[in-house]
This record gives structure tokens, C-alpha cells and sequence, in this order.
């Protein structure tokens, strides 16, 4: 960083020492960068970009949500759960983020101040693109609404607008077209239940609606509505390989789902699980279908390797039997992973996109069996030992890769290992409700879990972090 600035005001930062004759300035959204961690999240999902441009991060006040009361009252929403008394504390605490919004046209200035005094710094340069976020993509618009003629000296040539928090009429985006020399690209969700939550309608927000510009090419709205509001950053690799602004990506597009009648279709719209599914050799759906047999509800055979059949079962254990027999289907893998973090007691999960949550709940199963084998035989230590130091990801993912067939065959025994002994234990036994018989199957929940961030890692490698964006559906 150049120079100890304060939170309380907008500066920018590089993300890494490479530098390109091209800027990219990204700008984050509500509450995501209150301390150094945050910070340091951001950048290193930047600095992991493919190219060799100028990245760039600003920074600016944003809020806290740390603050707030109402962090569970939200996702009870996105849920659509009830939280007693939740209302009049939501009504309260929102107030927070929506004083950052109005705050936001005094800030316009001091952006454009702040980056050109900046890129100063950087030299030569060929052009500049912008990639805001929620409330980041509000800032930006402001401001070059606001210094047109300003922005255009800066040579900025594309927008790339993800889960914008602002609407954004005829007018407006005519104002943005003749400011750039590029495109307008709006990456938008109609999954975003946090915009929805915030605006519910009152601004039809171009994060969660493709924005209205007739007649022109150079606005590109781009659905990828297996996205949440919290996801973009923990994808944005993938984002960036599929705009592919260097032109060096192959676009292999998949069709999902053509021809699948219900219940399946719930099965293959969700994204996040059913795609790494479909890349998932034979063996690793064998290993899953093992897990979910371990049920004995299960309604599949051990050796099923459909992966639409996979998905189904999968979001069946994650929901309560009673509303899965109702709905037709069970629950999107985002549930999923939410009532698996609560089981475990990861804090703060609502606060997590899919992505990060997959790995933190990896991560703390690892650490629950080491802590567990602690106490264990020689014998038993010994078994599993070397099968936890293949799989915790401190190791390096490579190794995963190098030693794909023995990694898998050890983890069908910590698989077991965790239905055995991590999802039994006294709290479950008394807290005994008609949830307890009915409600998520954990003990082939989280060992799934872990086989599914497994195998996205693996297939990441594979085919690039792209692969969950190169896709398309007829539903």
C-alpha cells in the first residue's frame, strides 16, 4: 500500500508487482473490507488473475456489517424462515447499509481524485477497465455520471458491472457508452437474494435484472443465476476467464439439463453442484454414491454414476423429509452447506459464498478428526494419519491430482470415519425434535461436502476455474 491510509476514506492499492500496459481498477461493495484480512482477501483474489495487466483495488468506506444484529434474521430470510421479533431489528440495522448508499455521491469526487493521482504514479498506460461490485458498481456510476468528461480522459474502455446495487435506465447507460470507448458488461443473478432482500423491488437493481438498453452491442447482460450476492469475488476468476478480454480462452460451452423433466430439473439448475458433478469421473461419483448409500433411506445403488441422479439424492439428505415429499425435490446445495456450517459451529456462515463455506467446512472436519484421533489407538492413528495429510489442502491441491486413485480410496475410510463419529454425539441425542428424524441427513451431508470441494478443486485444475460459467440451460 502506498502510504497508511485511513478506512474512513477512498485510496487505491496495487494487487500484485506484475504490471501491464493495461489498468484494471476493481472496486468492492458493502462492508468487504473493514480490517487487513479483508483486505487481503481481496487482493489476492486479484493478484490470482490470468494476464499480465496492472490490477488494481480501491478502497473505500463502505460500512460494517459487523456491527449489525441482524446477520442471521437475513439469511433466515433467504431462506425463507421466520425470525420471532427479527423485523423491528432488520428494519433498525439496515439503516447501515443504506446510509452508505446515500453517502455515496459525496465520495464521487475524491474517487476520481484518488485515481488520478494514482495512475500518476503507475506511467503509460493503454486503457483502463473498471470491475465494480454491489455497492462498488453504484460508486463507479455515480461518479462518471456525475464527471463525464472527466472519466473520459482517463481512457476507460469496458464496465463490468457484478451484482450491481442500482438501477440503471436509457439515459444513464447512453451517459456511460459515450464515456468509454468499450462495453458495458452487467453479470447479474436472479438468485441474488441479498439484493432482493435489501431492495425488494423498489430499485429494480441490475445485479438482479439485465439492463434495459435497446438496440446496441455494446451492452452484454450475462446471467449466471446460480450466483448469490456473495459469491463474485470467490468466482471471479472463473468471471474473468469467461469475459476473456486477451481473446485466450476456448469457450466450450455445455448444455445442461435439455430434455430432463421433474424432479430432475431442481437437480441440474443447481449449478454449483450438479456441474462439478458432470466433470466428476466415474469413480468419484462412485465414491459419492457409497457416501449417500451409507443413508439407508437412499434410493440409489452404490454404483450409480449419473450425475443428475447424484444431485438429486444429495439435495434430498440435505432437506426434511416431510417438505421434500411436499416440494417434489429436497434443497439447493447452498442449504446444504449453510445447515452443515451450523452443525459444525462455523460462525458467521451466512457471511460466506459457496465457495469459501465449502472449504471452511472441509477444513474443520480435517481438524475435527485430528483432534479426535488425539485420544485414539496407536493402531487407529496410524490408519488414519496418512490419508489426513493427503487431503488437508495445506498440502497443495497438486498432490490431490498426482495421487487422484489413492486419495480417493482414502477417503471412502474418512468418509466412514465421519459418519462414525463426528456427526453423532450427545448434543445431537439431546436435542431431539421432529427435526431430529426428519431434517438433514448430516452424517452423509458433510462427508459429501468434503468430496464435493474435492472434486471442484480437482476439476478446477483441470479444466480452469471457468468451468461453473460455461454452461447453458433451456429452463
Amino acid at each position: 500500500m502506498m502510504g497508511a491510509e485511513s478506512d474512513n476514506e477512498v485510496y487505491l492499492d496495487f494487487c500484485s508487482e506484475s504490471r501491464g500496459e493495461i489498468l484494471n481498477i476493481y472496486i468492492h461493495g458493502y462492508s468487504a473490507a473493514n480490517n487487513d484480512d479483508d483486505k487481503l482477501f481481496l487482493k489476492n483474489k486479484v493478484s490470482s488473475l490470468p494476464g499480465n495487466a496492472t490490477d488494481i483495488l480501491l478502497f473505500w468506506p463502505s460500512g460494517n456489517i459487523w456491527s449489525m444484529d441482524f446477520k442471521k434474521a437475513v439469511f433466515s430470510f433467504l431462506r425463507g424462515g421466520v425470525v420471532p421479533g427479527a423485523l423491528m431489528t432488520v428494519g433498525e440495522k439496515v439503516d447501515d447499509y443504506l446510509s452508505v448508499e446515500r453517502d455515496i455521491p459525496r465520495l464521487v469526487y475524491e474517487v476520481l481524485y484518488k485515481i488520478n493521482k494514482f495512475i500518476s504514479l503507475v506511467g503509460e498506460y493503454k486503457y483502463l477497465n473498471f470491475f465494480g461490485h454491489s455497492l462498488g458498481v453504484r460508486l463507479i456510476i455515480e461518479a462518471m455520471l456525475k464527471l463525464p468528461d472527466d472519466f473520459k480522459l482517463l481512457r476507460v474502455k469496458n464496465l463490468v458491472f457484478m451484482g450491481g446495487a442500482r438501477k440503471l435506465d436509457i439515459e444513464e447507460c447512453q451517459m456511460l457508452l459515450n464515456t468509454i470507448s468499450g462495453d458495458v458488461f452487467n453479470i447479474y443473478s436472479d438468485g441474488d437474494r441479498i439484493l432482493q432482500f435489501i431492495k425488494p423491488d423498489l430499485e429494480k437493481c441490475i445485479g438482479r435484472y439485465p439492463i434495459q438498453y435497446p438496440n446496441s452491442d455494446r451492452v452484454k447482460n450475462i446471467g449466471f443465476h446460480h450466483l448469490g450476492h456473495l459469491d463474485y469475488w470467490d468466482n471471479l476468476n472463473g468471471i474473468v476467464r469467461y469475459l476473456d478480454f486477451d481473446c485466450v480462452n476456448s469457450k466450450k460451452i455445455i448444455p445442461v439439463g435439455n430434455g430432463v423433466k421433474e424432479p430432475h430439473c431442481f437437480a441440474v439448475n443447481d449449478i454449483v453442484l450438479y456441474l462439478p458433478l458432470y466433470h466428476a469421473s466415474l469413480e468419484e461419483k462412485k465414491i459419492l454414491a457409497h457416501v449417500l448409500r451409507q443413508k439407508s433411506s437412499a434410493s440409489i445403488s452404490q454404483e450409480e454414476t449419473c450425475a443428475i441422479t447424484l444431485t438429486h439424492e444429495l439435495q434430498l439428505m440435505g432437506g426434511d423429509s416431510i417438505a421434500n415429499m411436499a416440494r417434489g425435490h429436497g434443497v439447493c446445495y447452498r442449504e446444504i452447506l449453510y445447515d452443515a456450517a451450523m452443525k459444525l459451529d462455523i460462525s458467521n456462515p451466512e457471511l460466506l459464498g459457496f465457495v469459501s463455506l465449502e472449504e471452511t467446512i472441509f477444513n474443520k472436519v480435517i481438524s475435527l478428526i485430528k483432534n479426535s484421533l488425539d485420544s485414539s489407538s496407536k493402531e487407529e492413528r496410524n490408519k488414519y494419519s496418512d490419508i489426513l495429510s493427503e487431503l488437508d489442502l495445506g498440502v497443495g491441491i497438486d498432490g490431490m491430482t498426482i495421487n487422484t486413485g489413492l486419495s480417493l480410496k482414502s477417503f471412502i475410510l474418512i468418509s466412514d470415519f465421519i459418519a462414525r463419529n463426528v456427526t453423532i454425539g450427545s448434543a445431537s441425542l439431546l436435542n431431539l425434535s421432529m427435526n431430529a428424524f426428519s431434517g438433514p441427513a448430516f452424517s452423509v451431508t458433510i462427508p459429501s461436502i468434503m468430496l464435493l470441494h474435492y472434486i471442484r478443486k480437482r476439476v478446477a485444475l483441470e479444466f480452469g476455474e471457468e468451468f461453473l460459467f460455461q454452461c447453458y440451460s433451456e429452463f
